[in-house]
Formats: C-alpha cells, structure tokens, sequence
C-alpha cells in the first residue's frame, strides 16, 4: 500500500488544491460593487429640416451602469439602410446621413437599455423647401 510520507504528500496536494479552489470561489465580481443605473440621455437631439442632398447628423450623449445596449429605429423599426452611418462609444451615439434623400425622411429614435432601466430620445427629419426658414 502506500506509505505515511506517501500519503502526506497527497494530502498537501489536496491541501493546496482546496485553497486555490477556495481563493477563486470567493473573489467578488468586480461588477458587484457597481451602482447599478437606468439609462439616461445628457443630451438629445431634436427635429431636422434639410434639404434633399445635405448631410444630416442626430447625435445624443446617454449614461447607464452597466453601458446600455442602444438600438436605432426608423419608424418603429431598426435602421437598416446602406446609406447610414451609425457611430457609437461608452458614452454617445451618433446617426449620420450624408446625402438626404426622400426614404430617409421619417421619425427616428435611439433606444438604450440595460438590466435596470430603458430610455428613449427621438425626432422626425423632414424635408426643408426652399420657402422655409
């Protein structure tokens, strides 16, 4: 069979097995200790009048712990248009156009939500005539 050294030696082994088990079980998620928040817009943008062929810009800045999934809607629905530019970091959220035609006329918004609240800033962008001011 095995010996007492033999044995002791196992036994250090789960000893030191068990501890670093232990050590790790019990680390704190750094996350943890976060105060947890809704999203909440700093700034939003507002109604556009452009005309056909000028670039548009909705920017909005938004705060939230932990960072907010942000989704961008076209009348109710995700912007899904090849000729839209969609920016974003920890802190803002940028929608560019850069050459407005008549499909890009229609209400826009940018959602953001994380696991304790949900905000919504939203505009329409419309056409600018030459009579308008």
């Amino acid at each position: 069979m095995y010996s007492n050294d033999h044995a002791r030696k196992i036994n250090s082994h789960a000893i030191a097995l068990t501890k670093t088990v232990n050590k790790w079980l019990y680390i704190t998620p750094r996350y943890a200790s976060w105060q947890f928040t809704p999203p909440e817009f700093l700034k939003v943008f507002t109604d556009v009048k452009a005309t056909f062929g000028t670039s548009v810009t909705l920017d909005c800045l938004l705060i939230g712990r932990p960072r907010p999934k942000v989704t961008w809607l076209f009348n109710g629905e995700p912007v899904e248009f090849d000729d839209v530019e969609i920016f974003g970091t920890s802190d803002s959220c940028r929608l560019v156009i850069r050459r407005l035609r008549a499909h890009h006329i229609g209400q826009y918004a940018v959602v953001a939500e994380n696991e304790v609240g949900r905000a919504t800033c939203s505009a329409s962008i419309s056409q600018r005539r030459h009579e308008d001011p």
